[in-house]
């Protein structure tokens, strides 16, 4: 994670990785011939029966592990021993911010995940987005970055803005199971 995200990475201090995470879970490690060049850390909840999926990584955040396929093995991986586990019921890939964009979004729904709020702390975040004014750069951030919304009921659907002259992004795709379809906004109606 430091290799590859610097001070900017997410992760989890060491000792409290160690207690919570290897302790109470799973390590997966991906090999290539001898080498061990992916892995993850994986916790497991007992009582929810879920595997969380939370470290995953490659050997010094190299790009050469991710474009190989060995970080995508991790994902195989995980779901293959929890299907094999009689005490698992779910994999929970843990959350990502809620823009369809994100790539964490899309290689996730790759697996045929679904898409939940989650009834954990991560389930009482929200997002919010504050702008001074809807300026050109706003207008392009918002239609260039179609997000997930709670639609009610803790369900989600998926939100794009468009205004007179820009279509909506629907070549960014939100279909997912747990996404109940897609709601539109047009900027100038809402703004002027």
């Amino acid at each position: 994670m430091k290799s590859r995200y610097g001070d900017l990475a997410r992760s989890v201090e060491e000792k409290e990785a160690y207690a919570r995470l290897f302790k109470q879970g799973v390590l997966f490690r991906i090999y290539d011939a001898k080498e061990w060049v992916a892995g993850s850390v994986s916790q497991i909840d007992k009582s929810g029966r879920i595997l969380n999926a939370r470290l995953i990584g490659v050997k010094n955040g190299s790009g050469t592990y991710r474009v190989n396929g060995s970080q995508n093995f991790v994902y195989h991986s995980i779901i293959e021993w929890a299907a094999n586990n009689s005490a698992i019921d779910y994999v929970d890939f843990q959350g990502c911010e809620p823009f369809l964009t994100k790539g964490t979004f899309q290689y996730k729904k790759r697996f045929g995940t679904k898409a939940v709020i989650p009834e954990n702390n991560f389930g009482d975040w929200r997002l919010l987005i504050r702008m001074a004014a809807l300026s050109p750069s706003v207008r392009y951030f918002l239609i260039n970055n179609p997000l997930l919304i709670e639609a009610g009921c803790k369900s989600l659907k998926a939100l794009y803005f468009y205004d007179a002259n820009n279509v909506a992004r629907l070549d960014i795709p939100f279909e997912s199971r747990g996404i109940d379809g897609a709601v539109f906004r047009d900027l100038d109606s809402l703004y002027g």
